[in-house]
């Protein structure tokens, strides 16, 4: 997935208001929080965790902080991390903005109260919310939830609690 233009993220939010008014608020926040802003913070962690475990610095700074030092060893390093790892970085930082950008395009186009009574009913987010997986009938009510069901319900638990935090409205 590429990082959204700004014009795109302002599209994607007319397309929300346009399901607000024949569904409702809670399905044009489903489509626009819960599956389109969800893809892009789910990215973006994704990125950070893969580069967290490498190193736990941002490289570029410690090469600035390297080059006072003339460490060869440590410059090496820092060189070596910003060459092999540079184009990530650079995703993780596009995707910052498009992550920034998409809160202000949301917060412009639905009021406050309506994002936080949306986070605080804590939905399913992207796919897995259209997946079926709570149609059920009344013979499977019942059943035992598998242990991935329950682990997408906890990974979108505490989606949630970023996403309130993020839009501020952790009460």
């Amino acid at each position: 997935m590429d990082p959204l233009h700004p014009e795109q993220i302002k599209d994607l939010c007319e397309e929300a208001l346009d399901i607000t008014e024949q569904d409702g608020v809670d399905e044009g926040l489903s489509f626009l929080i819960g599956t389109k802003f969800c893809q892009v913070y789910r990215k973006l962690q994704v990125l950070q965790s893969k580069l967290k475990f490498v190193y736990d610095f941002d490289p570029q700074e410690a090469l600035q902080s390297v080059k006072q030092d003339s460490n060869a060893y440590k410059l090496n390093f820092a060189m070596t991390v910003n060459d092999n790892y540079q184009k990530q970085l650079d995703e993780i930082k596009s995707l910052r903005k498009t992550k920034d950008q998409f809160v202000s395009e949301i917060q412009n186009a639905f009021e406050s109260h309506d994002i936080a009574e949306y986070l605080n009913s804590y939905p399913r987010l992207g796919i897995k919310e259209k997946s079926g997986l709570y149609d059920w009938d009344e013979s499977q009510k019942n059943a035992d939830l598998s242990k991935e069901d329950v682990l997408a319900e906890v990974d979108d638990i505490l989606i949630v609690e970023d996403f309130k935090k993020i839009f501020g409205t952790t009460s």
